[in-house]
């Protein structure tokens, strides 16, 4: 015997605490998909657009900050990049990072 709410209460309060979940993360990327990228002819950007978004959306830079894109770059080289077998070269690398950091957000 379940103690407190019979359990279909909890079932329809658990699916609708993970839609709810679900919603925010279509929202939070569709918003990140919708932005123009600034700067989009540079040479950042294009390096940007092309090792990234054959995996994955590109999110605009000002979702991370600076460091936080340090970071995640690095992590995606030491993760998804060496399981694909990809590699950026070290001007790539700071392309790509000097990219994002300039239009980083701030916290």
């Amino acid at each position: 015997m379940s103690r407190g709410r019979p359990t279909g209460v909890r079932s329809r309060r658990r699916f609708g605490s993970l839609l709810a979940a679900v919603l925010a993360c279509i929202a939070l990327s569709a918003s990140a998909c919708t932005k123009e990228m600034p700067e989009a002819g540079t040479p950042g950007a294009r390096a940007y657009r092309a090792k990234c978004s054959g995996c994955h959306v590109l999110f605009h830079p000002s979702l991370l900050t600076a460091e936080m894109w340090k970071t995640q770059v690095r992590l995606m080289e030491e993760g998804e990049f060496k399981r694909r077998g990809l590699k950026l070269t070290d001007e790539e690398r700071r392309l790509i990072v000097d990219y994002l950091s300039a239009h980083a957000g701030v916290r």
